[in-house]
């Protein structure tokens, strides 16, 4: 067993209202550019609903390589998870979120993990 202590500074998050605040002095201080990240969903909406002109959507498009990707949801708790070996992750947040809102996707790596047709995956 481990444990372990630290000490954080939970700024103000997207939804906060002191979030503005914290933006518009982190920009004015010239610090935005060190601490500010591209968000890659919002990019990625962006393109697929033509929200810029079609020049700049051929130009971001020319910066990315398309590639195939198979996603498999679970969308309802069943008892047998609880005896799952599994490693996931939570594109939604925290796990609480994700197993709170069980329409979510989850992304899932199953060790051990019999299909109805009795073929392992």
């Amino acid at each position: 067993m481990s444990i372990t202590e630290q000490t954080d500074l939970p700024f103000p998050v997207a939804r906060d209202e002191e979030r503005e605040n914290l933006e518009r002095y982190l920009k004015k201080a010239g610090l935005w550019e060190q601490v500010s990240d591209l968000e890659m969903a919002k990019l990625n909406k962006a393109i697929a609903d033509r929200a810029s002109d079609d020049a700049t959507i051929r130009a971001l498009l020319e910066l990315a390589e398309e590639e195939e990707k198979v996603s498999i949801r679970l969308l309802k708790k069943r008892e047998e998870e609880e005896s799952w070996r599994v490693s996931s992750s939570y594109p939604h947040g925290s796990r609480s979120q994700a197993v709170a809102n069980s329409r979510k996707p989850y992304d899932f790596r199953l060790s051990g993990f019999r299909a109805e047709s009795g073929n392992d995956i």
